[in-house]
């Protein structure tokens, strides 16, 4: 039997855990649906927003960024064969810190792999400033 909530381990990240599914003795020809209760109080403490089209988007990244008095920009790509990530702090635009991080040849690595990279190293930045930063990707996978 296939029961899709589980017990959560004990600790403050149980609620942030999301129900996953694991085999029970009983039986692995039949699945057993339960309903899970949502019993998680978190708030997040950032805003989603995803507009409606293209045109929208950049007018809304416009405002966004001039407004901003730091930006973070990442990217993840592959180059002659290799495949790497980084991602650039500019303080009033000034390019104040760069990380880079070449995660080898592309036949061992994806692009997708070094998009998701990229997001860290641009989190890392925005760490070490110690505030928080509007964060916008141009991802289309």
């Amino acid at each position: 039997m296939l029961t899709l909530s589980t017990p959560m381990p004990a600790g403050p990240q149980q609620d942030m855990l999301p129900t996953t599914a694991s085999p029970s003795t009983a039986s692995s020809t039949s699945l057993e649906l339960t309903k899970s209760i949502e019993t998680s109080n978190y708030i997040p403490s950032f805003l989603t927003h995803i507009n409606a089209g293209k045109d929208n988007a950049l007018i809304n990244a416009n405002q966004v960024f001039c407004m901003a008095l730091a930006l973070i920009y990442n990217n993840g790509s592959g180059f002659e064969g290799g495949v790497g990530a980084a991602a650039v702090l500019f303080i009033h635009e000034q390019e104040k810190a760069l990380l880079c991080f070449y995660l080898g040849p592309a036949s061992q690595h994806t692009v997708y792999k070094a998009e998701i990279v990229g997001m860290f190293l641009a989190l890392q930045l925005l760490l070490s400033l110690g505030y928080s930063l509007p964060i916008a990707s141009n991802d289309q996978t």
